[in-house]
């Protein structure tokens, strides 16, 4: 009798149970479909507006042929009034463009984001989910890269980072967590962008992937040596260990070289769309080191500078300069510049603009990819 009433007390659990979750289920799902009607509502009402106030402000622009796109990671505004102040310059080139804003980065989880959030937002336009990349949820995003290929235009990365890095990796590749590197190098692979170069700075996973660099048509580098006879014919992925600052090493390469590489690369009839981060001052942030940050956003500038050269010489260009997030939360205190956190902030950071009037005083993270999008197809 009693085995009886405990089979029977156990059959109605799991029903319940089965219940329960089903319920659980169809909640899930309705919440996503509902969430995702609410995201493309928002995608569609923010193009909309930007290419209103883009069209209106930039009457005069007939076609724009190429879009650099340069991030410093990390990257607010106290950050260049200390280097600034520590180098002994009275302003960066970049605080010479002619459009300034600022852009405001929270993530769709979180007031303060992390930079695969981000890095998505700024390459597809919509928020996402703190730690994941080119995703939302369990949808893949579309970004600024596929569009430019879409529309015959070749495609470029640059970065301090690691290949797999969050910023880069959202301008190239789908992972439903930043940390899942072998993923994000294979979606990589799948993503035909022309040149993709980076530093590394923790471990290398490319070597593991050699047989697929090849086979995906990829020519694999793995120093600055490798680029300098450069075939356009081929595309390029690889890593250049000494890709960084002076501040380490005096053995090194400069962002700077390896923007002007990919540059005379892409440069086409067709056009391209570049994406360059200095992602090291983000690390140097976090470690709360001044002296390095200031490094590294020195190289960051005189790399703005190199493509604004470029710019004015290559009719039809723009360049956008912006970053992810702010890191360290750097402040000004008695003259003195503190960090106040080894993480992220929520402060906006600059947004500085060539070839491109803007006229809001602040824009949203989604909004740059609007902006890189209206001028894709313009």
């Amino acid at each position: 009798m009693k085995g009886t009433i405990n089979k029977a007390l156990l059959k109605r659990i799991l029903f319940i149970a089965s219940i329960v979750i089903i319920v659980l289920i169809l909640l899930f799902f309705t919440a996503y479909a509902t969430g995702s009607a609410i995201l493309q509502n928002d995608f569609s009402k923010d193009q909309e507006t930007i290419f209103a106030d883009l069209e209106n402000a930039n009457s005069s622009i007939t076609k724009i042929d190429n879009i650099i796109l340069l991030i410093g990671d990390g990257m607010g505004f106290n950050q260049i009034e200390a280097t600034k102040a520590l180098s002994g310059q009275d302003s960066l080139f970049m605080e010479s463009l002619p459009f300034q804003s600022q852009q405001l980065t929270r993530s769709l989880s979180n007031k303060t984001t992390d930079s695969a959030a981000a890095a998505t937002a700024l390459a597809s336009g919509v928020k996402t989910i703190n730690g994941q990349v080119g995703k939302v949820v369990f949808s893949n995003l579309k970004t600024s890269m596929d569009i430019a290929q879409e529309n015959n235009m070749k495609t470029g990365i640059v970065t301090t980072d690691d290949i797999y890095g969050a910023t880069p990796a959202s301008f190239s590749g789908h992972a439903l967590r930043r940390n899942l590197y072998n993923q994000i190098i294979s979606s990589q692979l799948d993503s035909n962008i022309d040149y993709l170069i980076a530093s590394v700075v923790s471990k290398d996973l490319t070597s593991a992937k050699s047989d697929k660099i090849a086979q995906k048509g990829y020519t694999y580098v793995d120093n600055y040596e490798d680029l300098l006879n450069i075939d356009k014919s081929n595309k390029y992925y690889g890593i250049i260990p000494t890709l960084h600052s002076n501040y380490e090493t005096e053995s090194y390469v400069e962002l700077k070289d390896v923007a002007q590489n990919a540059i005379e690369y892409l440069d086409n009839e067709n056009g391209f769309f570049l994406m360059i981060e200095g992602a090291r001052i983000d690390k140097y942030n976090h470690k709360n080191n001044l002296d390095g940050m200031v490094s590294e956003l020195i190289d960051f500038d005189e790399t703005v500078e190199y493509c604004v050269s470029w710019a004015k010489q290559h009719k039809n260009t723009i360049v956008i300069v912006t970053a992810d997030h702010e890191s360290g939360g750097l402040e000004i205190q008695k003259n003195n510049f503190v960090y106040t956190t080894t993480g992220h902030s929520s402060v906006n950071v600059p947004l500085y603009v060539y070839g491109l009037n803007i006229e809001k005083l602040s824009y949203k993270n989604t909004d740059i990819f609007h902006m890189c999008n209206w001028a894709i197809l313009k």
